[in-house]
């Protein structure tokens, strides 16, 4: 799989918004990263950051705003309503750009609960959603022509 690029999307077309495909990927990165790291009263925290971006960038998505941008900042700024989960964030945030190094520790509850809501409900929004497709008689073709004898 290809990295993010700078409009932050999967760099590819399966990927773009609409398509769903956003979704199962976005939603497959939080449910690893909620899994190995996020269960139980005691956490690492810094791995709050690695389920909150594919949360919030698939609420960037489903506001309409485009391809979920790379900044941060940018995704709690236009995603988070809720100032008390706001609050939390911008507290890991600052720990963060301080060079604490963020180990395990307590899990921090307001986050939890949105992750864990989130997830659950986003787990129904994949469920009911067709997953795309996309066409490989291109890709296919490709291939064709590179199998075939030049002469």
């Amino acid at each position: 799989m290809r990295a993010p690029t700078a409009t932050g999307t999967c760099g590819s077309s399966t990927c773009a918004p609409g398509t769903g495909a956003c979704l199962h990927h976005y939603l497959h990165m939080a449910r690893g990263n909620f899994r190995e790291h996020l269960r139980g009263e005691t956490v690492w925290t810094k791995k709050y950051f690695y389920v909150l971006r594919p949360l919030l960038a698939v609420r960037w998505i489903e506001r309409g705003l485009g391809p979920a941008p790379m900044e941060f900042d940018l995704l709690v700024e236009r995603t988070v309503d809720d100032e008390r989960l706001r609050g939390a964030i911008a507290d890991l945030l600052v720990q963060k750009r301080q060079g604490t190094e963020l180990r395990r520790g307590p899990r921090v509850p307001v986050i939890s609960e949105f992750v864990e809501t989130e997830l659950a409900r986003l787990t129904d929004v994949a469920a009911g959603r067709k997953r795309v497709t996309p066409p490989l008689e291109p890709f296919d073709e490709v291939f064709r022509a590179a199998c075939r004898p030049s002469g």
